[in-house]
């Protein structure tokens, strides 16, 4: 199981998401630990497997994942309802994960939920929605999220 783990996740690090999937499902298979359903998820929705996204969010809630685990596997259906249009049941998704609450302490999983329905909302045309809750990541970690400026070539 740990051989097919690495090789999933490399494989998953390198962008061969097909390659990826089946070595993270053996990895899965082999421990019975779900904690790498979020990225299985992801490769299925970088092959536009929508039902298996959806259905593996399933697999995953039932294996009784850790709150990170699952606020990944949240990311990952709500970004693929997205990517559908289907902007309302991936902001109903995300708020039923908690990531419309204002919280005072919010760990790195807060965050993320906060950014991807921030996200949602642009990708949905609410601009003003995107705007509070990007400002809220940056109020509470303003290099989250920050890509390094693009190189300028010397004159």
């Amino acid at each position: 199981a740990s051989a097919q783990e690495l090789a999933g996740l490399s494989a998953y690090r390198a962008e061969r998401f097909a390659m990826a999937r089946k070595f993270l499902r053996a990895a899965v298979e082999l421990s019975g630990d779900g904690q790498h359903l979020p990225q299985v998820m992801d490769c299925e929705r970088a092959a536009r497997r929508y039902s298996l996204v959806k259905s593996t969010f399933q697999q995953l809630v039932e294996s009784e994942p850790t709150p990170d685990v699952l606020a990944e596997g949240r990311i990952v259906l709500a970004s693929t309802l997205a990517d559908q249009s289907k902007f309302q049941e991936a902001i109903d998704l995300l708020n039923a994960g908690g990531a419309s609450k204002i919280l005072r302490n919010p760990s790195g999983r807060h965050l993320r939920l906060w950014y991807t329905l921030a996200d949602v909302y642009d990708r949905a045309g609410d601009a003003t929605a995107a705007r509070e809750l990007f400002a809220r990541v940056v109020s509470v970690d303003p290099e989250a999220y920050r890509h390094p400026p693009p190189s300028i070539p010397a004159p």
